[in-house]
């Protein structure tokens, strides 16, 4: 199940597996075995991130970027991002939003894919 929610964070996970994972796993969901509890929402949790996943977060994640530049400022212990490195990200990331229409394409059937499976595991 921890693997399972690991790899729902870089791939739409296939229908079929979501409702055999989720459904075998409902039956251990609240007999007092907090590990398999906390699994299984970071599992669901992780499937409806993927689920509100843009079209350009898509394609970004697919090439290994981010969509978004972090608004929030740098995270304590790591140096702040120079403005130099900002413009390659951002550059990275242009190149990769206008690479193509078969990409383009291929991350609309992703997106739409891991809508469907989150709208599944809901039910």
């Amino acid at each position: 199940l921890i693997s399972s929610e690991k790899w729902a964070r870089f791939v739409p996970l296939n229908l079929d597996f979501v409702q055999y994972t989720v459904l075998s796993t409902m039956s251990g969901v609240g007999n007092g075995f907090a590990q398999v509890d906390n699994a299984f929402c970071s599992y669901l949790i992780r499937i409806f991130e993927g689920a509100c996943m843009s079209v350009d977060q898509v394609m970004a994640s697919a090439a290994g970027l981010t969509a978004e530049t972090n608004s929030v400022g740098h995270q304590m212990g790591r140096k702040k991002q120079s403005s130099k490195s900002k413009k390659r990200q951002k550059e990275r990331l242009e190149d990769v939003l206008n690479s193509g229409d078969s990409k383009r394409l291929e991350a609309e059937k992703e997106a739409y894919l891991r809508g469907n499976v989150a709208c599944h595991a809901a039910i």
